[in-house]
């Protein structure tokens, strides 16, 4: 996997963030197997968070939705998903996942899909 993980990295180093982004898709798909260990697919989320975390694609889309999220506090995944072009929303659901992972937006689950919270503001504590 260190191998897969390092080409992901070359990529996007070039730039191409979006091939990088495909190439992570295929990978990821080969992770959520039964199979894969608790230790593998727990380094590949590591990865992948730091990725999007770095993905300008990831932090300029989080940066809408969060305004989106902010103006309809609640909003369920599956209605926010319906204002999106079909071939964007596998992209869409990576924004919006490890935009939880990161603590840009809030997601908890309703029945088969999420509702969307902006992110809570730490909480300032006073100095003494």
């Amino acid at each position: 996997m260190i191998d897969e993980l390092n080409r992901i990295d070359k990529v996007a180093s070039t730039g191409d963030w979006a091939t990088a982004r495909m190439l992570a898709q295929k990978i990821s798909y080969g992770r959520v197997r039964p199979d894969v260990s608790d230790s593998t697919k727990a380094e590949f989320k590591r990865f992948m968070t730091d990725f999007a975390a770095r993905d300008p694609f990831f932090r300029e889309a989080i940066e809408i939705i969060s305004r989106a999220v902010e103006q309809q506090p609640g909003i369920k995944q599956s209605e926010l998903t319906k204002t999106v072009r079909p071939e964007d929303v596998e992209a869409f659901r990576y924004v919006l996942y490890f935009g939880a992972e990161l603590g840009k937006i809030v997601r908890i689950k309703k029945g088969s899909t999420y509702q969307l919270f902006a992110a809570k503001p730490p909480i300032e504590h006073e100095p003494n």
